[in-house]
This record gives C-alpha cells, sequence and structure tokens, in this order.
C-alpha cells in the first residue's frame, strides 16, 4: 500500500513539473501577467509534495487560460490559480463544481475571487477528501454572469 501511495506522490510531482516546465516556456505568460516561481507556490503557504495542477482551457480561444496548483497544508486543501492572458484588474469568480467541464453539475466549493489573474483559496476540507469527490471541473467566470464561463479545467486522475 506504501508503494502505491509514493507512486502515487511521485507521478503528481512529475505532472506539476511538467505543467510548469510547459507553462514557463510561454512568454506571453511571463511578460503579460509577471508572474515567476509564485506560480507553484503562495506567499500565504508552502504547498507540501502532496499535490497537482491542472491547465485552464479559455472556453472561447484556442489556447491555455492559465494554470491551478492543488497540495495540502495542515490538513487543508490549498488551490492557488494564475490566469494567463487577462486584463488588469479584473475580476473573476472560482468555483469547483461537480462533473467535468462538457458535464457541469452543482457548485462543490465557492473560491477566493480571482483578481488581476491570481486567487489563493485555502478550503476547510483534506486533501484527501477533496480527491474522493471527483470528477470536479474548476470553473472561472463573469462575476455578473455565472453562465458566462470564462476557464475551465477538468480535475481527474487517471
Amino acid at each position: 500500500m506504501i508503494n502505491k501511495n509514493l507512486a502515487l506522490i511521485g507521478i503528481l510531482l512529475i505532472f506539476v513539473a511538467v505543467s510548469y516546465l510547459l507553462l514557463s516556456n510561454k512568454s506571453s505568460f511571463y511578460q503579460r501577467n509577471e508572474v515567476s516561481n509564485s506560480t507553484v507556490s503562495s506567499p500565504n503557504s508552502k504547498i507540501s509534495k502532496k499535490g497537482f495542477s491542472v491547465v485552464l482551457k479559455n472556453i472561447n480561444k484556442e489556447e491555455d487560460g492559465g494554470i491551478a496548483v492543488f497540495g495540502s497544508t495542515n490538513n487543508n486543501t490549498k488551490i492557488d490559480i494564475r490566469l494567463i492572458n487577462f486584463s488588469n484588474n479584473s475580476i473573476f469568480e472560482a468555483q469547483i463544481k461537480k462533473g467535468t467541464c462538457s458535464d457541469l453539475k452543482d457548485s462543490k466549493y465557492q473560491l477566493t475571487k480571482v483578481v488581476s489573474g491570481k486567487s489563493f483559496t485555502s478550503l476547510n476540507t483534506e486533501f484527501s477528501k477533496f480527491l474522493s469527490d471527483l470528477p470536479l471541473a474548476l470553473v472561472i467566470y463573469s462575476p455578473n454572469s455565472p453562465d458566462n464561463v470564462y476557464s475551465c479545467a477538468d480535475i481527474l486522475i487517471k
């Protein structure tokens, strides 16, 4: 059982590293939003090795919309969101919904608003409980219209 857990943690760490490397090669990500290594760690927390990341896809464009890093600290689930190609001072709502981006269900968790492309949320939910609720979708949407989805990412472990 321990070997399975170590293998899963190893795979998740590799996924986070590859996601970071892919995004770090996008010059527009750094030029427009001035995001550095804080993409994978928030100044408010230290995300443990137990975590993963997802790439947000823009709904109306064929490009990535950003990255969200999920982790566990002090029995809480931490979510750090960084958007790319957004307008300065823009504000979006963020939610974790049941289902997938192509089949959204009810809201599961309301997250901190995304302001100028950044959001950090600490859920009072253990990481293992969060993972037991999969599949989920991270949805970024207009504050005035929940149906106006800006970006979405499926949260799945295959």
